[in-house]
């Protein structure tokens, strides 16, 4: 269907930035001169801290997804029906590395 391209064509999309991410801080003496400054110290770190929260936001999805998808093939679960007609949770793939640049920090 047309949300299972979309989420897909996004994933591929998140992932893109973190490539290209990576390929503009891959060196760190570009990455020395940016973090001089206190406006690109202060983007770096805000850099930085947004992967720490996409790393950790994806992980506990995807555990809460997996512990949902445990109760939801337990033997009463599945012959009272508790689980309605609602589509089975899936997990989030996409490459949350942080760069090089950034983990030489």
């Amino acid at each position: 269907t047309s949300a299972d391209l979309d989420t897909v064509s996004k994933a591929q999309a998140e992932s893109d930035l973190t490539a290209a991410l990576d390929a503009a801080l891959e060196d760190p003496e570009e990455t020395a001169e940016i973090e001089i400054t206190e406006l690109g110290s202060g983007l770096l770190d805000e850099l930085d801290a947004a992967f720490r929260r996409v790393q950790l936001s994806r992980r506990f999805h995807n555990d809460a997804v997996r512990a949902c998808r445990q109760v939801r093939s337990q033997f009463l679960v599945r012959i009272f029906r508790l689980a309605g007609h609602t589509a089975w949770p899936e997990t989030w793939e996409m490459d949350d590395t942080r760069p090089h640049g950034l983990t030489e920090r």
